[in-house]
């Protein structure tokens, strides 16, 4: 079975996969972990929090890195990156694909051909966004993913990509080393998530073209609802306005969770609404059947208390 899934895993990618018992926050520190063996410096993008938290990663890891940051559902200005790639330094640049925390897909295809003419190794976070949408990882040195996100299934695989051999390397920790895992699985790993993925992955490409059905789903009817940046192909952004100030709270008692919890979401009054769960098409009739009544009702309160 693991034969099968490193295959659907390559074709998916056209990378070499390298599976780890553990969340994409591993998958992350592994990736950080082969950066680190470089000895060079590199470039770090942040618009949004996941960004945000590879900085926190790359500073425990000790990587020399400069940060070029966006605010956050602003997309990237890559002709001023570019610019800064040709006039300094830098052997390698690490930036989130799907940032979830604003709805922002970010286009690393922008980068590849001036990676690859400066020797630029282009490493990618993809956690969120493997499995949502089909992409090419070519020209990409490293790039990590997770089964607990689009793809659908349990959570517990990390999973980073290589397009070259990775060599076993003493000076990193061996949980961390890629290079024990380039030919075995050198630590405990869990059959049942083995095969859950392996089920998984063998709903693509098809799942794509399901993804993509709910998600005009969605946004068609959000259309008029603030959202915070556009483009991400499984989920919506929003910004708390006063027409909906209660939304959340008021669906979570009629039986509906919005995602709102994250400390990141709180601070800047957004919410998210994902369509990867199981019965999204049935569970998301049940909640516009909500909204529209609870739309109605403020605004008749809103109409009755401007008289």
């Amino acid at each position: 079975m693991r034969q099968e899934v490193d295959r659907l895993l390559e074709d998916m990618t056209g990378m070499t996969p390298h599976l780890l018992a553990g969340s994409g926050t591993l998958a992350n520190e592994a990736m950080l972990a082969q950066i680190k063996r470089l000895n060079s410096k590199g470039l770090i993008l942040v618009n949004g929090e996941f960004g945000k938290r590879l900085v926190r990663q790359a500073e425990r890891v000790n990587v020399d890195y400069e940060v070029v940051e966006e605010l956050w559902g602003q997309a990237f200005d890559f002709e001023e990156i570019i610019e800064r790639i040709e006039t300094e330094d830098f052997h390698w640049i690490l930036m989130v694909h799907g940032e979830t925390s604003t709805g922002q897909l970010n286009n690393f295809h922008e980068l590849t051909s001036i990676c690859k003419e400066r020797d630029i190794k282009l490493c990618l976070d993809c956690i969120s966004s493997f499995g949502a949408v089909p992409f090419s990882l070519e020209e990409v040195w490293l790039a990590t993913a997770t089964s607990g996100k689009a793809i659908g299934t349990l959570s517990g695989v990390a999973i980073v990509f290589a397009d070259h051999e990775i060599e076993s390397d003493d000076n990193v920790p061996s949980y961390l080393d890629l290079g024990l895992y380039a030919t075995d699985i050198p630590f405990t790993f869990s059959a049942s998530l083995l095969e859950s993925l392996h089920l998984t992955l063998k709903a693509y490409p098809a799942r794509y073209e399901l993804l993509n059905q709910r998600f005009h789903k969605l946004q068609e009817d959000t259309q008029n609802w603030p959202t915070l940046a556009a483009g991400y192909p499984t989920a919506r952004t929003f910004q708390v306005v006063e027409d909906i100030r209660f939304l959340v709270e008021d669906a979570h008692l009629s039986g509906f969770e919005l995602h709102s919890a994250s400390g990141y979401l709180k601070v800047r009054e957004l919410f998210q609404v994902s369509c990867i769960q199981p019965e999204f098409e049935k569970d998301w009739e049940h909640f516009i059947e909500f909204y529209e009544v609870y739309h109605r009702y403020h605004v008749k309160e809103k109409a009755r208390h401007s008289m």
